[in-house]
């Protein structure tokens, strides 16, 4: 998790290196914008990301979607914009195990 300014476009651009990375969660950061998230078209292996209260619109959200098909994606901003589409994650049917582990 990255919260609070601590990180920017550049930075985003320097994660969009980590083709192993899987989940990303974005808090806080003002200085994300929709032009940081284009770099992280290319993380095959992104399973979830979250991005909240940053510059990041909604549309630019969409947009990811297309390049991460496979990729939950939540997007929240300050004002209400919301954005959230990808897989919806399966879980185990219960039997014996009453955990809600992820398949």
């Amino acid at each position: 998790m990255i919260r609070q300014g601590a990180v920017t476009d550049h930075g985003l651009a320097q994660l969009g290196r980590l083709g192993a990375l899987t989940h990303l969660h974005v808090e806080g950061c003002p200085d994300v914008t929709d032009a940081g998230l284009v770099h992280l078209r290319n993380l095959e292996h992104l399973q979830f990301l979250a991005v909240r209260y940053t510059g990041v619109t909604a549309a630019a959200g969409a947009e990811l979607q297309q390049f991460l098909p496979n990729c939950l994606i939540i997007l929240v901003q300050r004002d209400g914009e919301f954005y959230e589409g990808g897989p919806v994650p399966t879980f185990h049917d219960g039997g014996d195990d009453k955990s809600a582990e992820p398949k």
